[in-house]
């Protein structure tokens, strides 16, 4: 994903509670940080949509070298074991963070044919821990990442199913569609303030949001727009109560980071890419929304 800011600017565009030292520009990478104590508090980033945002990375896993998990760098739980056959958790427990988050659908059994399982080799691949450490150079050294994972493949605003909720594990994986009041939403909003709610101190630093190319093959494309900016108001609106939690001091200063397509859905869908990803660009100043583009 294309930075958004250059990391000079990275250092300031995060916030940094009061009383907590601030992170100096230029001494990290961003990856290999040195600090390994657990964190004191968070900033929590959900990651919402469609496959582009969780572990649809077919490739094999890396969890020694370049997928290797950071100690800072946490997730809230969604099933029964941190990793197939490892250690229990319950739902929204804060469990380490690795190359295939606990996001709506599970892509834990789906291994790399060259997979060694023994070598924690598991599942499929997301960028969501990449995201993370890409951040922990440019927070303070006593905080960390707390991943909050909410994807789900195939999902939309204008089809697929709608699925259902509960408050004790979330969304279901039947659940396919985007939008105020639907499962999916509703697990997007209630874990992140599950996030927020683990410690006074957590900051809610941004939402990473992937989705649209569903959207493009649905007849009622031209819908996307609006059902997208609704669900961020309401989503800002849910979250007033949790102000002082959230970047800016209001949940409306929230960045949402939105992701764009890949080529061949824009070759394939030329009419109704503008339509459906536009609703993504040029929302700066007026909704806090940043577009990611993938220029290929």
């Amino acid at each position: 994903m294309q930075a958004l800011v250059t990391d000079r600017d990275l250092p300031s565009a995060i916030p940094v509670p009061e009383g907590e030292e601030k992170p100096v520009p230029g001494t990290t990478d961003g990856y290999n940080t040195g600090h390994t104590t657990e964190p004191e508090f968070y900033y929590v980033v959900p990651l919402a949509g469609q496959s582009n945002g969780m572990a649809y990375g077919e490739g094999l896993p890396l969890p020694d070298t370049f997928d290797s998990p950071d100690p800072r760098i946490k997730q809230l739980a969604r099933r029964s074991t941190v990793t197939p056959g490892g250690a229990a958790c319950t739902y929204n427990d804060i469990i380490p963070a690795d190359h295939c988050l606990h996001d709506v659908q599970d892509m834990s059994s789906l291994n790399h044919p060259n997979a060694d399982l023994s070598k924690g080799q598991y599942g499929c691949v997301g960028q969501g821990l990449h995201i993370a450490k890409k951040l922990l150079a440019f927070i303070p050294k006593n905080a960390g990442i707390l991943l909050v994972p909410c994807c789900r493949g195939g999902s939309a605003f204008t089809s697929g199913a709608e699925g259902a909720f509960s408050e004790s594990s979330g969304a279901t994986a039947e659940s396919s569609l985007w939008g105020v009041g639907k499962p999916l939403y509703n697990d997007l909003l209630t874990r992140t303030k599950a996030a927020l709610d683990k410690n006074p101190k957590n900051v809610l630093l941004s939402v990473v949001w992937m989705l649209g190319e569903f959207d493009l093959k649905s007849a009622t494309y031209a819908q996307h727009p609006q059902l997208f900016l609704n669900m961020v108001n309401q989503f800002r609106a849910d979250l007033s109560a949790y102000a002082a939690q959230c970047t800016g001091g209001n949940a409306s200063l929230v960045p949402w980071i939105c992701g764009d397509t890949t080529y061949i859905w824009k070759q394939q869908y030329t009419s109704q890419y503008p339509v459906v990803y536009g609703a993504y660009q040029n929302k700066e100043a007026q909704k806090n929304l940043f577009c990611a583009p993938d220029d290929r």
